[in-house]
């Protein structure tokens, strides 16, 4: 069942960004970046890359001499760091604008922010606490990330 739902999901981002591609591309050196789900590391990964593709110039600049990234194509966590980097001109400059280290405190900042607006979700599971127990065993809370 989880293999049926990652391949769904793949064929319909796939599906998208071939149908958003031609539409949006303006020379053959357009790029089209995909970007799968997995939470904070696939937001955390999206935003290294971009980094990356920023020092190589290739994130949409002016430059038709090289392969520019045109059009984003992402779901669940990837969806968290495009839309911050989409709309959000702090998060933006942190990542084209970073190195490694200003990044990851920037990120952390963000998170530990983003922390702070679940504060007053209890704790109580109701009748999924065995659930509950599981996730509270597999891994840090957020605030220590």
């Amino acid at each position: 069942m989880f293999f049926a739902k990652q391949a769904t999901s793949a064929f319909f981002i796939t599906a998208a960004a071939t149908t958003l591609a031609p539409a949006s591309a303006q020379n053959q050196n357009d790029i089209l970046w995909t970007g799968s789900g997995g939470g904070w590391r696939a937001m955390v990964a999206q935003s290294a890359y971009a980094q990356v593709f920023s020092k190589l110039g290739i994130l949409g600049g002016h430059d038709d001499t090289k392969p520019q990234i045109k059009v984003m194509a992402d779901t669940s966590g990837s969806s968290w760091f495009s839309s911050q980097f989409a709309f959000s001109q702090n998060y933006f400059n942190a990542v084209v604008n970073g190195n490694a280290t200003s990044l990851g405190q920037f990120t952390k900042a963000w998170m530990d922010a983003y922390a702070t607006t679940q504060s007053n979700i209890p704790n109580n599971c109701d009748i999924l606490q065995e659930l509950c127990d599981m996730g509270a065993s597999t891994g840090p809370a957020l605030s220590e990330v």
